[in-house]
């Protein structure tokens, strides 16, 4: 699950101080879980209330700590005020299901489950020949490899066997 800091209020905000934040799970009005350390093992309140700092008549305001949640947010500062909503990157899948995602590949037009792209298999003998010629071995491999690149991923299926080739880019 990924793991987001919480960067509206990481910096003085003018007009902000002493304010009180909610961090909602993203459409909705449940408070989110907030800590203030990236392994998200340290706990910390929700609301958070900003720090206050008083320049030239300006109240600022900023969160204590550096604060963080893996859920996708959004804030409520005050009851009043709303931000969009952000949302953590997907940075692994440890423990987590997702074989029925959906993500678009790089050059793709639709969106797919991503098991799906799992299951796209190259043939490399679909695009050339395959024997004891590094050159044609090479230009055979690089195709098949250029369709899966292509296609935004997939697998290359290469019979068994030793195959010299050179560099392959």
């Amino acid at each position: 699950m990924g793991v987001h800091r919480i960067f509206e209020f990481d910096t003085w905000r003018p007009k902000y101080g002493s304010a009180s934040v909610k961090v909602l799970v993203a459409g909705t009005t449940t408070l989110a879980a907030l800590f203030t350390d990236e392994n998200l093992s340290v706990a910390t309140t929700n609301p958070q209330t900003l720090l206050s700092l008083i320049q030239n008549g300006i109240d600022y305001g900023k969160f204590s700590v550096p604060v963080y949640t893996s859920s996708p947010y959004e804030l409520t500062v005050d009851n009043t005020d709303k931000t969009g909503i952000e949302r953590p990157p997907l940075t692994d899948l440890i423990g987590a299901v997702a074989d029925k995602a959906t993500v678009k590949t790089t050059g793709a037009s639709v969106n797919r489950n991503l098991d799906d792209h799992f299951n796209d298999v190259i043939n490399a003998l679909d695009h050339g020949a395959l024997g004891a010629v590094s050159a044609t071995n090479t230009a055979t491999l690089t195709a098949a490899i250029g369709i899966a690149a292509t296609a935004g991923g997939g697998r290359v299926f290469i019979p068994s066997g030793t195959y010299p080739f050179n560099t392959l880019t």
